[in-house]
């Protein structure tokens, strides 16, 4: 390989890095921002009565994985959504839609 080819590919692959690392900062600010929201948004006095509303919209009847979620909460009179953050209520309900 020419050295002009490898000055190119050193500068491209500088570049890439370089990138990278921006997107990795954001993806920071992203996540700092919606921990931020969630917080603030704990505060609400509505928030409950939406976690719960939330709860279910998640746990219907026609939702594929409403069966396993019962059979993980027999045997418990515990709720298997007792405690969950909404950050945690979304990621499930976002693994449930696939």
């Amino acid at each position: 390989m020419k050295e002009s080819e490898l000055i190119k590919i050193k500068k491209e692959t500088e570049s890439l890095k370089k990138v990278v690392q921006h997107l990795y900062v954001e993806n920071q600010k992203l996540i700092d921002l919606s921990y931020g929201t969630i917080e603030l948004l704990k505060e609400f006095s509505e928030y409950k009565e939406a976690v719960e509303k939330l709860k279910s919209q998640v746990v219907v009847s026609d939702n594929p994985h409403a069966d396993k979620i019962a059979q993980n909460a027999e045997g418990s009179n515990t709720d298997p959504l007792e405690g969950k953050s909404l950050g945690e209520l979304f990621k499930l309900k976002a693994e449930m839609s696939k």
